[in-house]
């Protein structure tokens, strides 16, 4: 029989909860043949790499979050949703509910558009469009089945998963050492069906259906942000940084070594289609430094000499013997890139 999507994984950015680096619970789930699975841990960190490692290894990935919501007695029990058709829709909702002191239940009830689960925190019949069984607690399971009875809320089954599979056991004991007798691992449909023994066969094959369609409603992939694009020469906007810096004295002189530097940083700038970000960049910088106080600049975007030069940083890095290529390299993606301008505009937040 064929195997149901996982609608409820906890990877390792479930932080001191679970065990599982994302391409080790992308492998489990492709060798134990799940065809769809979302990622649920408490917030979306791990979204991006979810996606590529589970498209790597031929498992349909989806996109979710479990969330905490305080009860009055002081139980802090999660519920937790899923991407539907929206993932914008989604994303606004996880930011929404994390919201300090924010009304947790409200937001899950005006919240239509995403795939919501009751987990063992939600009643309200507003609040939530499934209701899910895992084997962590009977007890739970037999108010989840009260609770569908009462509500008419369909059924889903789902892990509750702490680690991927009984070979992760150990690293999971050595890292978090959270023994439980119910399972902790992600199961197979035989052995959720075995382990929901609230559930008689009828019952069981519905909510595997309700299942397959609410993974088969999911959005399985993200929005991929185009490279954004201004209006701006960016060789010109440097020449005038360079002029400006040497009528300041900022530099002794322009000598080959800076002229190769110069010509070398911005042909591999354009040949990775930066432009716009560069010229954004230093306009953000320049006004920022009308208003506050701003860093010299940090990481590798200070190893720029076209940086230095439209102020976004304030070191030499020919004079220090900095290297552009830690920034920039054209054998390399963007991650790198992105991450340095991050820290830079870390400073004028």
């Amino acid at each position: 029989m064929d195997e149901i999507p996982q609608l409820r994984i906890r990877t390792e950015f479930s932080f001191r909860q679970a065990f599982g680096p994302i391409p080790e619970v992308a492998a489990s789930l492709a060798e134990m043949k799940i065809p769809a699975a979302g990622i649920v841990d408490g917030g979306t960190w791990g979204h991006v790499r979810w996606a590529k490692e589970c498209g790597k290894v031929g498992v349909k990935p989806l996109f979710g979050t479990e969330i905490t919501v305080t009860q009055a007695d002081g139980r802090r029990p999660t519920a937790w949703a899923l991407a539907a058709e929206s993932t914008k829709a989604f994303y606004k909702f996880s930011t929404a509910v994390r919201v300090k002191d924010v009304d947790v239940p409200a937001i899950f009830a005006a919240s239509k558009d995403v795939i919501r689960f009751s987990g063992a925190a939600l009643s309200d019949p507003e609040c939530f469009s499934h209701i899910d069984l895992n084997p962590a607690s009977p007890l739970q399971q037999r108010a989840a089945l009260k609770l569908h009875k009462s509500t008419g809320r369909p059924l889903v089954v789902t892990s509750d998963n702490a680690f991927p599979m009984m070979k992760h056991y150990g690293a999971f004991m050595a890292i978090i050492a959270r023994e439980r007798v119910t399972p902790q691992h992600i199961l197979p449909r035989e052995e959720l069906r075995r382990a929901l023994k609230v559930l008689d066969d009828e019952t069981f094959a519905v909510a595997a259906r309700n299942t397959i369609a609410v993974a088969e409603r999911c959005a399985t992939s993200l929005p991929i942000a185009p490279l954004i694009k201004v209006e701006g020469d960016l060789r010109a906007l440097a020449e005038e940084g360079k002029q400006r810096r040497l009528a300041l004295g900022h530099l002794a002189q322009w000598t080959q070594e800076y002229e190769d530097r110069f010509q070398r940083e911005l042909t591999t700038i354009e040949e990775k289609g930066f432009e716009s970000y560069f010229i954004v960049v230093a306009d953000l910088i320049r006004y920022a430094k009308t208003q506050l106080l701003v860093g010299p600049g940090r990481g590798s975007s200070a190893g720029s000499i076209v940086c230095y030069c439209l102020g976004i940083t304030d070191i030499d890095s020919v004079e220090h013997k900095l290297i552009f290529e830690r920034f920039i390299d054209v054998t390399r993606g963007g991650w790198k890139f992105n991450k340095a301008f991050e820290g830079l505009l870390d400073e004028i937040r």
